[in-house]
Formats: C-alpha cells, sequence, structure tokens
C-alpha cells in the first residue's frame, strides 16, 4: 500500500492482537525488523502509544549499544522486539534472543531490503524459526520481496490497498 494507508497501524495492531495484548514468559513472541535506529526507535514509540494500558513489554535494538546490554535487557522479558536486522542476527548468533515462543515475524517497509547486507542478515533468522506468522508491509513488490515469499513464506497472499 502506499505511504499513509495504515500499514503500520495495522501491523501494529495484528501484533497486539496475535499476542493477546497481555506479557507472557520471557521469550520474545513477535521479531519486528526495520531499516535503522531512527525506525526503531519511531516504532518502538508508536507501539508504546497502544499498549499504554496493557503489559505488553516492547523494546527495540538498534546497532549503537553495546550487545550485551541489548542481550541482558532482552533476556529479561519482553514481548515485542524492533530491530534492525544486523543487530538482531548478531544477537542471534550469541544465543541472545530465544525464538522458541515466536508467533509473528514482521519486516516494516520493506523497502529497505533492497541493499544485499540487510537481505542476508534478516532471511538467516526464519531458518531457525519452527512455525510463526510472517507479515511483510511495502510500498510495492520488490524481487527481493518475492525472494522472501519464496523463501519461507510457503502460503503466502498479497493484500493490496490503494
Amino acid at each position: 500500500g502506499p505511504k499513509g494507508s495504515g500499514k503500520t497501524t495495522a501491523m501494529i495492531i495484528s501484533t497486539i492482537q496475535k499476542l493477546g495484548s497481555a506479557a507472557f514468559e520471557d521469550a520474545p513472541r513477535a521479531l519486528i525488523f526495520v531499516k535503522d535506529k531512527e525506525a526503531a526507535l519511531e516504532l518502538e514509540e508508536k507501539f508504546k502509544r497502544f499498549t499504554r494500558y496493557m503489559d505488553l513489554r516492547v523494546y527495540a535494538a538498534y546497532d549503537q549499544p553495546d550487545i550485551d546490554t541489548q542481550k541482558g535487557d532482552i533476556y529479561e522479558g519482553v514481548d515485542i522486539v524492533i530491530a534492525t536486522p544486523g543487530k538482531l542476527f548478531k544477537l542471534f548468533k550469541v544465543t541472545g534472543i530465544n525464538v522458541t515462543q515466536l508467533k509473528i515475524f514482521v519486516v516494516e517497509d520493506a523497502e529497505f531490503l533492497a541493499g544485499n547486507r540487510y537481505y542476508t542478515d534478516l532471511i538467516r533468522i526464519p531458518e531457525h524459526i519452527s512455525k510463526c506468522q510472517y507479515l511483510v508491509f511495502s510500498t510495492e513488490i520488490s524481487p527481493k520481496i518475492e525472494r522472501l515469499k519464496e523463501s519461507f513464506m510457503s502460503h503466502s497472499e498479497v493484500v493490496s490497498v490503494k
């Protein structure tokens, strides 16, 4: 859908609904990939506005803070992790993120996947996830997004908003 069509709001509401609007145990149940630190912090703030009367725990992981600090913060218990692909892959490599409870895997504004670096970091994570819902939000369907569908989204459907 085009910019301003409500993709982010739809993603936030569907994630909250999928998680039952409540915290559960310690492992993240939603992973949301964004382009950069600014996008991670902005989306974290939007989530916090929607979840202010809920006990869902939202955490933004991006490239600047110390990886051990972020690993510890996530280990203490979060429900939703918003991260850049590079940071999440680094956390995953050092077992800083448990994907056993994952219910939803989201790529927000997927246009940033045009670069190979982001795409490569992103596609490594689903190889270790047993089963969850995958959502990819974008203003257009690019060849990289088509490859995502073919790689790990076996029963995918495209929903277009104009």
